[in-house]
C-alpha cells in the first residue's frame, strides 16, 4: 500500500514531467534518490525538466537537500509557523502506512513533542487513528496512520490470507474438530481443569441431559471423576438450566446476560398454579431446599415434582446438585381434578379417598429431585453479569461459536439457540476487518461464509499435512457437538440421514465415517470404502460402553435387529458379531449380553 501511495510501484511511477510535478505536489519533498525511485526507469531528465521552468525547485533541509514543487516554495519557508507544520505532517501522514512521531521528526528537524502533538490533534478529529501497527520489536512506539490507509491494507491483508487459504476435505476437517473439542487422547485434559474447560467451551449449547457426563465431559477429560462436575457446580462456578424438554445447557456464573432471557410476562402467566407459588416462594425467599419450598407454598408433593420439572425445564430455577437435575422428570401437565395441596389424611378410616391419596404419595416420593440442594432462580445478577447490549450479545456468541467450533459455517449456528446469524455474521465480519479471524473457504462441502481463528487454522493446516493420525475408530455419539453430520452437513453412502439422537453413534476412522450405529444397537450401516478389519474394533468400542460405570450406562445390552438392511446373522457383519461375543436371538436378531 505504502508503495502506491509513495508512487514507487511500477504502475505508479512518473512518465512525464507534469507525472513527475504531480507527484511532488502529493507527496511532498523528495530526495534525488527518492526521485529516482518513482520514475520510469530511474531517469532524472524529468525532474531537470520541472528545474529549467522553475517549477521544481531544490531545497535545503536539516538532513538533506530535497526537491519540492516551484508553487510550495512559500509552505517550506515558513516551516516554524504552525500551519505550515501541520500541513506538511498531515500530508506526510496521508502518503504513508504506519509512521512515528520520531520518524517525521527526524525528517524535517521537528522537536519531537512538536510533532506529536499535531498527530494527536489528527486523531482526536478522527482522521488519523494511533495504536501499534507494525511489530513492536522494530517500532515499539505508538505509531500513527491515517485511516483510508489503515482501511486499505486491511482489505488487501484480508485478500492476500483470503488466497492462502487450501480448502480441506470433510474427513480432514472432522479430524481438525476431533483434536480441537478434545475427543482424541492425545488432546484430553486432566481433573477439574479440564471439566472446567471443556464447560466453557461447551457454553450456551443444548444437549440432551443424559449425554452431558457420558459424551461430553467422560470422552474428552482423562480419569474423569463426576467428583469434579459435581464440585464446580456445587461451588457455583456453573449454572446449569433446562432447555426444553430433556435438554441442559451450562452457564459461567456472570456471563448468562450474553446467552440468557429473562421469562416474559406471557411466559410467567402460561405457568400452571403449583409453579407460580413455587416462583413466588423463591424470588421472595432466595435459595431454598425442597422441603421448605414445599412448606412454604403448601403444595402436596405430586404438583411441586411437576411445578419444579416445568420451572425447570423452562430454564426459570436451577439446582445446585448435577446429579439431581438428572432426576428432575419430564413436565407433565397438572391434573386440574387433583387438589395441589397437601391431603389431610387423619380423618378416620373410612376415609373414601385415603388410600387413592395413599398412592399418589408413595408414587410422588419416588419422582421428587432435589432434596440434597437447593433450589434457585437462574436470572439472578450473579448469574446474569452485567447487561449488555445486543451488539455485545452477538460479539460474546460470535466468540462463543468460534471457541466451540475453530472454524465456524453456518450449518453449525443453526444447532445452537442464539441471536440471528445476520447479527452474529456482522460481528464476525468486523473481527475479520480487525484482525482477530480469518474468513475464507476452509472446509469443502460447508457453505461459503466461513469464519476461523488464526490458532484453528494453524490447526487445520497440521492435520492436512499430518500423515500418521491416530489409527484406532473413534465412536462419537450422534448428538455430541464434535458430530460435523447432521443439521445441513449429509453423510454419503446412506439416503436416509441419522437424526442427532442420543441413541445413535457414527464411528470415524481418521475423519471418515465408516459405521453408522443406530438405536443403540439395533440398527448397523457400514460405509462404501470402510476396511473390513476397522470395524471389528470400532463395534469393540461401542460394546465397551456396557462396562462405563453404572451412571453413565447407557444401555445393559445390545439386540442388533439390522446390518444394512439384512438380518444380523444374514449379514457378512454376523461373522463379526459373533466373533465379538454376539449370540443369535429370537427373530433373527443377534445379542451382546455384558453380564453373561
Amino acid at each position: 500500500v505504502e508503495q502506491q501511495l509513495q508512487r514507487t510501484a511500477d504502475a505508479y511511477k512518473a512518465r512525464s514531467p507534469e507525472e513527475l510535478l504531480e507527484i511532488l505536489l502529493r507527496v511532498g519533498d523528495l530526495s534525488e534518490e527518492e526521485i529516482r525511485e518513482r520514475v520510469v526507469d530511474g531517469d532524472l531528465a524529468l525532474l531537470h525538466e520541472l528545474e529549467k521552468n522553475g517549477r521544481a525547485i531544490r531545497m535545503n533541509f536539516p538532513s538533506e537537500p530535497r526537491w519540492i514543487a516551484g508553487e510550495e516554495d512559500s509552505l517550506y519557508l515558513e516551516l516554524e509557523s504552525d500551519v505550515s507544520r501541520t500541513t506538511i505532517v498531515h500530508r506526510y501522514v496521508q502518503n504513508h502506512g504506519p509512521i512515528t512521531s520520531n520518524e517525521l521528526a527526524a525528517r524535517y528537524g521537528f522537536k519531537p513533542n512538536g510533532v506529536q502533538d499535531i498527530l494527536s490533534r489528527l486523531a482526536s478529529s478522527k482522521e488519523v487513528v494511533q495504536g501499534k501497527f507494525r511489530s513492536s520489536a522494530q517500532t515499539p512506539e505508538t505509531q500513527f496512520v491515517y485511516r483510508s490507509n489503515l482501511e486499505r491494507i486491511h482489505r488487501q491483508t484480508i485478500s492476500v490470507l483470503r488466497k492462502e487459504i487450501k480448502p480441506s476435505s470433510l474427513p480432514e476437517f472432522t479430524h481438525f474438530l476431533f483434536h480441537w473439542q478434545k475427543l482424541y487422547p492425545s488432546a484430553q485434559e486432566y481433573t477439574s481443569a479440564g471439566v472446567q474447560s471443556v464447560l466453557e467451551q461447551m457454553q450456551a449449547l443444548s444437549l440432551p441431559s443424559e449425554i452431558w457426563e457420558r459424551e461430553v465431559q467422560y470422552r474428552r477429560v482423562k480419569n474423569y471423576s463426576r467428583e469434579h462436575l459435581f464440585s464446580i457446580t456445587s461451588t457455583g462456578s456453573v449454572v446449569w438450566t433446562g432447555a426444553g424438554q430433556g435438554k441442559l445447557k451450562c452457564i459461567l456464573r456472570g456471563e448468562g446476560s450474553a446467552f440468557l432471557s429473562a421469562p416474559t410476562s406471557e411466559q410467567e402467566q402460561s405457568f400452571s398454579e403449583p409453579s407460580v407459588r413455587i416462583l413466588g416462594y423463591l424470588r421472595s425467599h432466595g435459595a431454598s431446599f425442597f422441603n421448605d419450598i414445599r412448606g412454604g407454598s403448601h403444595l402436596s408433593l405430586e404438583a411441586m415434582n411437576k411445578g419444579i420439572a416445568e420451572l425447570f425445564w423452562n430454564g426459570i430455577v436451577t439446582n445446585d446438585v448435577f446429579a439431581e437435575l438428572l432426576s428432575v422428570k419430564r413436565s407433565a401437565k397438572i391434573s386440574h381434578e387433583k387438589p395441589i395441596e397437601p391431603l389431610d389424611l387423619i380423618t378416620g378410616r373410612r376415609n373414601p379417598y385415603r388410600f387413592k391419596a395413599m398412592q399418589t404419595v408413595r408414587k410422588a416420593l419416588k419422582q421428587v429431585p432435589g432434596w440434597s440442594g437447593r433450589w434457585s432462580l437462574v436470572h439472578l445478577p450473579g448469574v446474569m453479569g452485567e447487561e449488555l447490549s445486543l451488539e455485545e450479545k452477538a460479539e460474546a456468541q460470535a466468540v462463543l461459536l468460534l471457541n466451540r467450533y475453530g472454524i465456524l459455517a453456518r450449518e453449525f449456528y443453526r444447532r445452537e439457540e442464539l441471536l440471528p446469524w445476520t447479527m452474529i455474521a456482522s460481528e464476525l465480519q468486523r473481527m475479520e476487518m480487525r484482525g482477530e479471524i480469518r474468513r475464507g473457504y476452509f472446509v469443502e462441502g460447508l457453505s461459503g461464509m466461513q469464519f476461523a481463528l488464526p490458532a484453528a487454522v494453524e490447526e487445520l493446516r497440521r492435520v492436512q499435512a499430518e500423515q500418521n493420525r491416530d489409527e484406532q475408530p473413534i465412536i462419537v455419539n450422534a448428538s455430541d457437538p464434535a458430530n460435523p453430520f447432521g443439521g445441513g452437513v449429509g453423510l454419503r453412502f446412506i439416503e436416509t440421514q441419522p437424526s442427532r439422537m442420543p441413541s445413535n453413534y457414527i464411528a470415524f476412522h481418521r475423519g471418515t465415517p465408516i459405521l453408522l450405529i443406530e438405536s443403540d444397537g439395533a440398527r448397523l450401516h457400514t460405509f462404501g470404502e470402510s476396511s473390513s478389519s476397522i470395524i471389528p474394533s470400532a463395534l469393540k468400542q461401542f460394546i465397551s460402553m456396557i462396562k462405563l460405570p453404572e451412571p453413565l450406562r447407557p444401555f445393559k445390552e445390545i439386540v442388533v435387529e439390522h446390518c444394512d438392511g439384512q438380518r444380523p446373522a444374514q449379514s457378512p457383519l454376523g461373522a463379526v458379531l459373533a466373533a465379538l461375543g454376539f449370540h443369535k436371538d429370537s427373530n433373527q436378531t443377534m445379542r451382546y449380553d455384558g453380564y453373561v
